[in-house]
């Protein structure tokens, strides 16, 4: 879920280590993640505002394309979005690179989330205090899961998001992560509502090869 989380600062789950008070539920053991591809959604009020393919070889080299689907402004989360527009993405070990629409050459920048330490299995990491819920099976895009669901309890984070910040986990029984749904819900500056960033994940642990831009096409910011 990581390229919306550079490029839509609203969507950000912080990766820290977790705080969670177990209200029924434990969630289970993950299986081991070394790449993954997944399809995320923006929306408000169930209307669609942007949509991404997203790609990663490892936790810091991944690639994202996402088409805006409107021009809309969300300044409690940093996001600005303009229909139409196109951007793509690579994260490359400690570098950032972007460009947009038709550009040809890509602007670089330190990638701000770069942690070698890190495995893709931490992108589902709850760094905030939060109740952990066993919802009960779910089935998506004809799998089956069990969905479990962080309810937030810090409340300067809800505070800040508009009034409550919710995370779902779909866990097959393989230990993926199938989906994957971050929920802002309360008043926004769009007015009342819920904001959601889901991400439905596929091919894991297949090969995926990312590489840095050439480097006769990178410019400094």
């Amino acid at each position: 879920m990581r390229f919306i989380r550079i490029a839509l600062a609203a969507l950000i789950l912080v990766i820290a280590t977790s705080s969670v008070h177990a209200a029924d539920a434990t969630l289970p053991p993950l299986a081991p993640l070394t790449s993954v591809r997944w399809d995320f959604v923006t929306t408000f009020n169930g209307k669609p505002l942007s949509v991404c393919q997203e790609q990663y070889e490892s936790y810091n080299r991944g690639h994202a394309v996402c088409h805006q689907l409107v021009t809309i402004a969300l300044p409690e989360y940093g996001m600005n979005l303009i229909a139409g527009q196109v951007d793509e993405i690579v994260l490359y070990d400690q570098m950032f690179y972007q460009r947009k629409n038709d550009e040809t050459t890509w602007t670089a920048s330190p990638n701000p989330i770069y942690n070698p330490n890190a495995t893709l299995r931490d992108l589902y990491t709850v760094g905030y205090t939060a109740a952990l819920t066993q919802i009960g099976q779910s089935t998506v895009d004809g799998t089956s899961t069990t969905q479990f669901q962080y309810w937030s309890l810090d409340s300067k984070l809800n505070s800040r998001v508009g009034g409550q910040a919710v995370y779902d986990l779909f866990i097959t029984p393989e230990g993926y992560v199938r989906k994957a749904q971050l929920s802002y819900r309360g008043a926004l500056s769009l007015g009342q509502g819920e904001l959601h960033g889901i991400y439905v994940y596929r091919d894991f642990n297949a090969p995926i090869k990312v590489g840095p831009p050439p480097t006769n096409l990178v410019k400094a910011p």
